[in-house]
């Protein structure tokens, strides 16, 4: 009968093959070690998601400090955001506070999209943090008439 090999997290075993010299034998990742790998990267993922979304909404929200009749070179709040922010951010966030100035229906879906992501993931840390979890529990009442009838014999014992 074929054996089988056990999975073990032992340290890298060095054989010698005749024709090619040492062969290292790889050890094998554990299923838990691989889950953790694809966890770690999904958190990871998930925070610069939602670190860049909160800066959108961020800068979004500047748009009480500008004036959007003015040009971009004009307009002392975008002075102010260069000295603040520096040149390239600046012109960013004066575009993304000009679209947030505009009515809903004429604004950009990209600041509909990062409220959406950020609120999901607000929800999605709070409940992984011990929000109310969800138990189904169903109540069946069964009624005497329901159930089958068997007849009763005595049996005796020897």
């Amino acid at each position: 009968m074929a054996e089988r090999k056990a999975k073990t997290d032992k340290p890298e075993q060095v054989t010698n093959s005749p024709v090619q010299g040492p062969v290292l034998a790889k050890p094998q990742s554990s299923t838990i070690d691989r889950k953790r790998d694809q966890h770690e990267q999904l958190v990871g993922l998930r925070d610069s998601l939602f670190k860049e979304s909160m800066g959108v909404l961020r800068d979004a929200m500047r748009f009480t400090q500008i004036d959007p009749k003015l040009e971009q070179g004009l307009d002392p709040a975008f002075e102010k955001m260069e000295r603040e922010l520096g040149q390239e951010e600046a012109q960013v966030a004066y575009r993304t506070a000009l679209f947030a100035s505009l009515p809903s229906a004429d604004a950009p879906i990209g600041l509909k999209l990062a409220a959406n992501i950020a609120v999901g993931i607000m929800k999605a840390n709070a409940a992984e943090k011990g929000g109310t979890h969800v138990l189904n529990v169903q109540k069946v009442v069964l009624s005497a008439s329901a159930l089958p009838q068997f007849e009763e014999r005595e049996v005796e014992n020897e």
